[in-house]
């Protein structure tokens, strides 16, 4: 099954906790009452990402973890994730980026505005500069990965005929006399 974003959307949702029978039309909060937030479109994209780069079998033991145990495919994609898990979340500073932003709209003096917008602008850079360098980080992990891959190749095409002969063997072979 290829997962894609509406049908993460879907698959987010049906991960999403359900909420217990509420006193009130009003449900709690985001935060309140067990329930965590939606995820958000961006979360999703990568999840859909990550599960389409996935072997179909893997994809599939996914799939069956998050029909049984929704929590548990939750720390699963996590771990998945790996170093890249903090995409996953808006980072401290995107929060303090959004939270000037509203202080700048809402702000009327144009002195205060003036502060807050070299405020924006200087946090903005930082936030760039550190993309630029978790970018530059895992390209140079692709390319060390890509290099040990060659390596594999080069080694694999140069014992071509031995590797061949060796699966031959094993495939000629009489079954009761395999280890």
């Amino acid at each position: 099954m290829k997962f894609r974003p509406a049908m993460m959307i879907v698959l987010s949702l049906a991960a999403w906790p359900v909420m217990g029978q509420a006193e009130s039309a009003e449900p709690p909060p985001f935060g309140g009452g067990g329930m965590p937030p939606p995820p958000s479109v961006r979360e999703m994209l990568y999840v859909g990402r990550l599960l389409d780069s996935l072997p179909k079998a893997e994809r599939e033991k996914l799939d069956a973890l998050r029909e049984k145990d929704p929590e548990a495919f939750g720390k699963k994609m996590m771990e998945l994730a790996g170093p890249r898990q903090g995409l996953l979340k808006d980072s401290k500073q995107e929060k303090q980026l959004r939270e000037l932003s509203n202080r700048y709209h809402a702000e009327n003096d144009p002195g205060k505005r003036l502060a807050l917008e070299k405020a924006i602008r200087a946090k903005t850079t930082a936030i760039f500069d550190q993309r630029v360098s978790e970018d530059k980080r895992r390209l140079e992990h692709m390319e060390a990965k890509l290099e040990e891959l060659r390596g594999l190749q080069r080694k694999r095409s140069a014992n071509r005929d031995v590797i061949i002969e060796g699966k031959v063997k094993e495939l000629l072979s009489s079954p009761d006399a395999r280890w």
